[in-house]
């Protein structure tokens, strides 16, 4: 057996692909024969380490890891970039292990830095690649235009592995999806949080030119986040009021019932 120690900043009950993420890798691996979940490094409100193992939290910093495990894990799996700093002294501390690290690219690209100082935005990406190069051995990408990017910014010296991710169906054939109907208007839904790279901006005008063509339609908006105010306001501005609701944060089943129950799903 090959344990695995997973380093997830935000898991479930939090709702977002990361932690959606986070809650499949851990039920999959949970009891794997082969691969056996050995525990969860995550972080508190203030951003410090915690191991979860057997339902119990324990305090840790890189270097008394080891001595908070049952076991020594073989493989460190990373599903976040908070950990980009500590990786030197997580290889000291376990300098056999396979440390495999999954992304999106986002963080890489925006390269952001806790502990050290580094004021120049192209200084901190170089930072972020020379750690990846000097201490993944795996780095896991979710799509073709994940590995452009990261090669347009100078990737090189770690092998890239590409895994592409999905929902659980299995919710989504549950759900069973009615079909459009003559009496109700298409219903167009996206879930998404409410932050600036998701753009509910530019949805709420495209729908309202939409409006303005006569087109009709009810638009269903699952998610929260800072900019949920904002996008609310900026709805009632161009008189969508009455054509949009707002569902708040919903978990994987009940997103992928209003999926199935929609005309069109909104990405």
């Amino acid at each position: 057996m090959r344990p695995v120690l997973f380093f997830a900043d935000r898991l479930p009950p939090l709702i977002g692909g990361m932690e959606m993420h986070a809650g499949a890798f851990i039920d999959h691996f949970c009891n794997h024969p082969r691969y056996p979940l050995l525990a969860v490094v995550t972080k508190d409100t203030q951003g410090r380490d915690l191991v979860l193992q057997d339902d119990v939290q324990t305090p840790a910093t890189p270097a008394t890891l080891p001595a908070a495990l049952l076991v020594a894990p073989a493989i460190l799996f990373f599903n976040s970039g908070r950990w980009i700093e500590d990786l030197h002294s997580l290889r000291d501390a376990f300098p056999t292990a396979l440390f495999v690290y999954r992304t999106g690219g986002n963080e890489i690209l925006k390269a952001p830095l806790n502990q050290r100082m580094i004021a120049d935005h192209g200084e901190r990406q170089r930072f972020w690649l020379r750690q990846l190069a000097n201490y993944v051995d795996v780095l896991v990408t979710n799509s073709a235009f994940t590995d452009a990017r990261l090669s347009d910014l100078g990737l090189s010296g770690v092998r890239v592995a590409r895994c592409v991710g999905g929902v659980d169906l299995r919710a989504l054939r549950e759900a069973g999806a009615p079909g459009p109907t003559d009496d109700r208007p298409p219903v167009l839904f996206c879930a998404a949080r409410f932050v600036p790279y998701k753009n509910h901006a530019l949805l709420l005008d495209t729908c309202a030119s939409l409006a303005e063509i006569g087109q009709d339609f009810e638009l269903r908006l699952a998610g929260d986040g800072p900019l949920l105010v904002s996008a609310q306001e900026r709805c009632a501005k161009l008189g969508l009021t009455s054509r949009v609701r707002f569902l708040g944060a919903l978990d994987n089943h009940n997103a992928c019932r209003e999926i199935a129950a929609s005309d069109v799903y909104i990405q």
